[in-house]
């Protein structure tokens, strides 16, 4: 997953639960924090950090990734001079709940008070983008700016302070500070000029229009947008870092990697830049240069658990079962609650290649007693995130053993869909009513392989080629960015054709709007989405095929399309 260095779009920020008591009298976790939560806060806001750093880390002892509770530990942090830490602590609560104004302040204080100014910048600009007359933003947006020599922008920010806040002392003060460098400017007439907002034609403003591009899945529109960010600026790394990200979920992974470089030209350290090409490096199997920039990012930041689990990534490919372990276990050490990383302990113990001593037996009672501890680990604090570990790695090796795996992967395929379950019920999704029946049977197939690949050639093209357009009418569903002939062909074959790097909620919503009779995917096993997907009721009857030679385990599929009747007898 990248990292973003970006604002996001207007947002609900999460609401504590109402205290109270479930159970047989047992008091609920989420409760029980909320609770202690009030407590620790009135420490904190009495100036008695020690009590409030102790309540809380008890906090997060009952629920490891309550927002709060890392937010304003990582602000204590920084009240104390350990910015790297509170950077950190911020950033783990940012990755939960992205809609935090006050978070994005915080995060951009902790990262100035280290001088990554451009990294401050961004996250001032992220709680901006959130909340626009956020005044303490703007002081610190402000502050940053006048710091990197940008004295107009500074003067735009502080004016933007005066007219929301006409008696902040801070807005005034910083005001006089940047014109006092500008002896050529007319300061009086300047403080009662009309308050203008970021000039449209700044860097940061097309920056910030790329990152709300970005977030409602306009990829073309955010390319565009930040290389006019670039062409204004054409130092200001995070631009290169999040064009880069664009560019890679467009399929175009040599031209992300070039921006990953440039922006290291600039800032050498900057950590997004090292993660995000790293990731990137893994993906295209590049992995001996992978490992590198996954050090560099854990020399800049070495509890950062991302990278410990990106390097697991590269380790698990080169088959190196015990470095995939250790690197598990580390990331889970700084984050409890990184359920990527818990799914990935799990599912890591089939290795994908056995060595001479390895013991396949010993590795499949591994991996049940891991089935065991996951579904107990998923309990109510840690539900709402587990959607995100579904289909991140696969427990793919076992189709090579000689084994019966049903009983294996039954307990995984519930456990899937016990997950995508209650993210689904979480959601609001609009299901159309009734359509009219017109006699045509209405087939979704979700495939990441509509391309010349053995899944489409060996499976599905067949379909599109020969089947009855009198009876059936076919909706392809594509997840994938890669198109050649093939992917022409689909399109052109089908009553409906849909391809977009889109997120799981909009796929979702997507296929449910068709209002399907037989939902089909050709394969269940390689790609993350069609796990997810298939792991939620989204049409009458689903249909599993060959394309990955096992069962899903799964109860959401009906049926499995073997190719059993087309082989030739023995």
């Amino acid at each position: 997953m990248h990292r973003w260095l970006f604002g996001s779009r207007k947002g609900a920020a999460e609401k504590l639960p109402t205290p109270g008591l479930s159970g047989e009298g047992a008091e609920d976790p989420l409760v029980a924090a909320s609770r202690k939560l009030g407590a620790a806060l009135q420490h904190h806001q009495a100036g008695r950090l020690s009590e409030a750093e102790a309540a809380y880390g008890e906090i997060l002892s009952i629920a490891p990734d309550n927002i709060d509770a890392l937010h304003f530990l990582g602000v204590i942090s920084h009240q104390r001079g350990e910015h790297g830490r509170a950077a950190e602590l911020i950033s783990r609560a940012l990755s939960r709940n992205p809609s935090n104004p006050p978070a994005h302040n915080n995060l951009g204080n902790a990262l100035g008070a280290q001088g990554k100014l451009n990294e401050a910048v961004v996250c001032y600009l992220n709680a901006l983008a959130l909340d626009p007359d956020y005044v303490d933003a703007l002081l610190n947006l402000g502050a940053a700016l006048s710091a990197q020599g940008k004295p107009d922008r500074a003067v735009a920010c502080y004016k933007r302070a005066q007219a929301l806040a006409p008696h902040a002392a801070a807005a005034n003060a910083g005001l006089q500070d940047v014109l006092r460098d500008q002896s050529n400017v007319d300061k009086t007439a300047v403080q009662h000029d009309k308050a203008p907002t970021l000039e449209p034609e700044s860097c940061e403003w097309h920056f910030n229009q790329g990152n709300s591009y970005k977030d409602q899945s306009q990829w073309n529109e955010a390319v565009a947008s930040y290389e006019k960010a670039l062409s204004l600026a054409p130092d200001f790394s995070p631009a290169y870092v999040n064009l880069g990200n664009v560019l890679n979920v467009q399929g175009k992974p040599d031209q992300a990697i070039a921006c990953y470089r440039k922006a290291l030209v600039f800032e050498p350290d900057l950590l997004e830049a090292h993660y995000n090409l790293a990731d990137v490096l893994r993906d295209q199997n590049r992995l001996n240069e992978a490992i590198p920039c996954y050090e560099k990012v854990l020399a800049l930041r070495p509890d950062l658990p991302e990278a410990h689990y990106g390097l697991s990534h590269v380790f698990r490919n080169q088959g190196r079962l015990n470095e995939v372990l250790d690197c598990l276990k580390k990331a889970l050490s700084l984050d409890p609650g990184y359920v990527e990383a818990r799914w990935g302990l799990a599912m890591s113990q089939i290795p994908k290649m056995f060595g001479t001593d390895s013991d396949p037996m010993k590795c499949r009672t591994a991996l049940a007693a891991q089935l065991d501890e996951l579904e107990r680990w998923f309990d109510g604090t840690r539900n709402a995130d587990g959607f995100k570990a579904v289909g991140s790695q696969q427990p793919f090796p076992l189709a090579y053993q000689e084994e019966n795996n049903r009983n294996l992967l039954k307990r995984y395929g519930d456990l899937c869909a016990r997950l995508m379950r209650e993210w689904f019920e979480r959601q609001d999704f609009v299901v159309p009513g009734r359509r009219s029946s017109d006699g045509v049977i209405r087939v979704g197939i979700a495939s990441q392989y509509f391309w010349n690949h053995s899944v489409w050639k060996a499976i599905v093209r067949g379909w599109f080629e020969k089947i009855d357009r009198e009876r059936f009418a076919l909706y392809a569903f594509y997840f994938g960015v890669r198109q050649d002939q093939e992917t022409l062909f689909a399109k052109s074959s089908a009553a409906r054709f849909e391809q977009e790097a889109r997120p799981l909620r909009q796929w979702v919503q997507g296929i449910i709007d068709r209002q399907l009779d037989v939902l089909i995917y050709p394969e269940i096993g390689m790609d993350p989405m069609s796990v997810q997907l298939a792991s939620l009721r989204l049409a009458p009857v689903q249909v599993a095929t060959w394309g990955h030679p096992e069962t899903t385990g799964l109860p959401t599929i009906d049926y499995y399309l073997s190719a059993e009747e087309l082989e030739p007898p023995r």
